[in-house]
């Protein structure tokens, strides 16, 4: 079983209201939370704008999630607080994650949703 140790945050997919699609590994999983539950903290209430929340990218640097204004949440959390997508989309009726894996991630993730 995988842990959080040295994961590494390829791409992330802003998903409204308040859920990201997490990508690990280059492709290798991809993981869904919601951040709702961060979002009555005052450093993330900014993340309740869904503008603001869209601008949510990937920092090779520090290697998570991060928006403007140095909001950020740890990769190891990212990971430990996510669920895989396969098994968040069959909960949902949604599709396998297969389907949204490999090249053209963003777009096929944009149909999926």
């Amino acid at each position: 079983m995988r842990t959080a140790d040295n994961v590494e945050i390829t791409n992330v997919f802003p998903v409204l209201p308040s859920m990201l699609i997490v990508e690990f590994d280059s492709g290798a999983e991809y993981r869904v939370i919601d951040i709702s539950p961060y979002l009555s903290m005052p450093v993330f209430s900014p993340l309740n704008e869904p503008d603001f929340f869209r601008q949510a990218k990937v920092d090779p640097e520090v290697g998570t999630v991060i928006w403007p204004g140095d909001i950020d949440i740890a990769p190891e959390t990212l990971y430990l607080d996510s669920v895989p997508l396969g098994d968040f989309t069959q909960r949902v009726g949604g599709v396998n994650r297969k389907e949204v894996a490999g090249k053209n991630t963003r777009e096929k993730t944009a149909k999926i949703i």
